[in-house]
């Protein structure tokens, strides 16, 4: 079955279309042709964590409801995880492996990239809800039979509400929909010195891929060093062979790699400011783009995607457009 990962503003057309809110034919014929996939289990469409954040933070409820029902319609419970700490772990173990060219004392790790529910895109356990009698005695026959009929609807409805963000009208103690933001603005705050410091020094690009880098490095180090010594390691030994080293060594983690590759290639860009949007793009991209068949991304990062060549790379179908995806997915087939 292939993964095919959709950027949220194809989802929104795909929306449009089945809505017939003015959308073209191209895009009805698209819609007609991933549901046909998604029925007969041709094909997944996973949703990350992006899909979570940008489609809760749409402005109006009516969106955000059409939306997120169109994606867990057609997503079928399928899902794409997040580059976490486990996932880069997991990255640098198998390249250190690979580097030692011998048996390491250290248990790589088993990491999935797809799974299901909302729990696995945030790292989770399965998140799945039981109907319990408050007083804590257990449930009489009748009883459990009720709640094996209410707990289904109970937890797609949570699937739901996690998605799309609960109605205005309803008050959830503690939730805050503005928590991820937070991560987003510091990315972007993050960036634009690095762009202020670049324009400063008047660095050239190979100085930007150096610096950035090494920002990578300082970000895995407290990770890596861990697992090194956990190897027979000395962590200097493997620290102190050189820049060319440890940039050679990051490209030989996927998805690290490309994550650093579209944040240098945007940093080429200094026209372009930096969004918070760019922050929940990248961790989906280049996930996208080294794990799945077939990557529908928006135009701008669509590019950066095709200018580093990580479709070739990956083996990775790149499309531009509904007609290219229908082909993808039918050729497929």
């Amino acid at each position: 079955m292939l993964n095919v990962y959709l950027d949220q503003w194809v989802w929104i057309n795909l929306a449009r279309a089945a809505a017939g809110r003015g959308a073209s034919a191209e895009w009805a014929d698209a819609l007609a042709t991933v549901r046909w996939a998604s029925e007969h289990h041709l094909a997944a469409f996973p949703l990350s964590r992006t899909h979570y954040e940008e489609t809760k933070h749409m402005p109006r409820e009516d969106q955000r409801q059409t939306v997120g029902r169109l994606m867990l319609e057609i997503s079928r419970g399928h899902r794409m995880i997040g580059p976490s700490d486990k996932l880069v772990m997991a990255e640098f173990t198998t390249a250190l492996s690979r580097w030692a060219a011998r048996p390491l004392p250290i248990q790589e790790l088993d990491v999935r990239i797809f799974g299901t529910g909302m729990g696995f895109v945030y790292d989770h356990r399965p998140v799945i809800g039981k109907i319990v009698r408050r007083d804590g005695q257990p449930m009489t026959h009748d009883q459990l039979a009720i709640a094996a009929a209410i707990e289904p609807v109970a937890n797609a409805l949570a699937e739901e509400v996690f998605l799309c963000g609960p109605p205005r009208s309803v008050d959830i103690p503690g939730y805050d929909p503005n928590a991820d933001r937070r991560l987003a603005a510091e990315f972007v705050l993050i960036q634009e010195e690095h762009a202020r410091r670049f324009s400063q020094n008047r660095s050239d690009r190979d100085h930007q891929a150096s610096v950035l880098a090494a920002a990578e490095w300082i970000q895995i180090a407290p990770m890596a060093v861990q697992t090194l010594v956990n190897a027979g390691i000395d962590p200097d030994d493997f620290f102190l062979q050189g820049k060319q080293f440890l940039t050679d060594f990051l490209e030989t983690m996927p998805v690290v790699h490309a994550g650093l590759t579209l944040r240098t290639l945007q940093h080429q860009n200094p026209q372009r400011p930096w969004d918070p949007n760019d922050f929940h793009d990248i961790e989906s991209l280049s996930v996208a783009i080294v794990h799945c068949d077939i990557v529908f991304a928006e135009r701008h990062w669509g590019h950066m995607l095709r200018r580093a060549r990580l479709p070739e790379k990956h083996q990775t179908a790149m499309v531009i457009s509904p007609r290219k995806l229908i082909a993808q997915l039918v050729g497929g087939h």
